[in-house]
């Protein structure tokens, strides 16, 4: 019986296999390779590291420490952040989180071993930069690795939502109705779905983007090798992420609750049990009294704010406040408020 049953059991759309880790797993590879070369090097490296040349030689330099701290936090964050690609609900995005991670790690990776290699495989302090520019060029295309070992992605075909004839029948009282309704979507794969686009930080995204493009490429083609303004392009690029997560936001109301993820990204923002809703109500967001545009946490409230303008209010059993940015809230809150009523 036990085993009839684990058979039965559906498999869940877009689960991480074992590729998929592999993936992952190659995107933690910058992180060591700072960590050893670093425990190597650092007692031969000088207390400054040429950040800058020019056809002259060295121009400029930044300390030693500073650069491997940045090495390490960009190509740490990035690991992590492709952790963020495992769960099912990231699968139809789970490739383009890990050219991005990719990106990251493996330019900020790149950065510290042209700044420190060059000096270790010199043995000066003012090494010549040679060709070393080209391995943080290559280095922009890790994620590809990833990318190619992750599970290829075909979206599942939509079902149909089951309708109850009786909810409909006409005969009902108002509080019936309202009883039907929660019963009518409970039982439904996905009873309200909508996705909200935010041409600001569309726009946002996309400037940062084009300001990494430039910082990495600009001063390599007038000439000039410049790893610190890789490393401003590597910065630029992980906010241009950020902001493209709250471009699109797919927002969904089923039996389980209030879920909101980035429909860029598909990363899961929110996601609230009908249990732990008390109330929903339909108003107006001013953004900066949320604490501004994009996930705003303050004490007792929280919010995903796109805009000033119509939104969603749920109150939580647990007193705090859960704001989301929503142009036609009211159908929304009329449904999360019948699902979330006691039985």
């Amino acid at each position: 019986m036990g085993q009839a049953a684990e058979q039965n059991q559906p498999e869940v759309v877009g689960r991480a296999r074992a590729r998929d880790i592999a993936a992952v797993a190659t995107l933690w590879l910058p992180v060591l390779v700072v960590g050893v070369t670093a425990t190597s090097w650092l007692d031969r490296l000088p207390a400054d590291l040429p950040k800058q040349w020019g056809p002259d030689g060295v121009t400029s330099t930044a300390p030693t420490w500073l650069l491997l701290l940045i090495a390490v936090v960009l190509s740490l964050a990035a690991a992590v952040g492709s952790l963020l690609a495992l769960p099912a609900g990231a699968a139809p995005n789970r490739r383009t989180i890990f050219l991005a991670s990719g990106f990251v790690a493996g330019l900020a990776a790149s950065v510290w071993l042209v700044c420190a290699g060059s000096t270790i495989l010199a043995g000066s302090a003012e090494p010549e930069v040679g060709a070393w520019p080209l391995l943080a060029i290559l280095s922009c295309g890790y994620g590809g690795i990833a990318a190619l070992l992750a599970s290829p992605w075909s979206a599942p075909p939509r079902t149909a939502a089951l309708h109850d004839d009786a909810a409909t029948d006409g005969a009902a009282t108002d509080g019936a109705a309202t009883d039907g309704a929660a019963d009518l979507y409970a039982d439904t794969e996905e009873a309200w779905s909508s996705t909200e686009v935010s041409p600001l930080f569309a726009w946002l995204a996309a400037a940062l983007g084009l300001g990494a493009v430039g910082l990495l490429f600009g001063p390599l083609l007038a000439g000039g090798t410049t790893p610190a303004k890789l490393i401003g392009a590597a910065t630029l690029a992980v906010i241009a992420l950020v902001s493209a997560a709250f471009a699109r936001i797919q927002v969904g109301i089923d039996a389980r609750g209030l879920l909101v993820s980035s429909g860029t990204l598909g990363i899961p923002l929110r996601t609230i049990p009908l249990a732990a809703i008390d109330a929903v109500h339909a108003d107006y967001l001013e953004a900066l009294r949320w604490g501004g545009w994009g996930y705003r946490v303050m004490p007792g409230r929280s919010a995903v704010i796109l805009r000033s303008g119509p939104g969603l209010i749920v109150s939580l059993t647990s007193g705090s406040q859960f704001a989301l940015s929503l142009k036609e809230p009211d159908e929304p809150a009329g449904l999360l408020a019948a699902l979330a009523k006691p039985a």
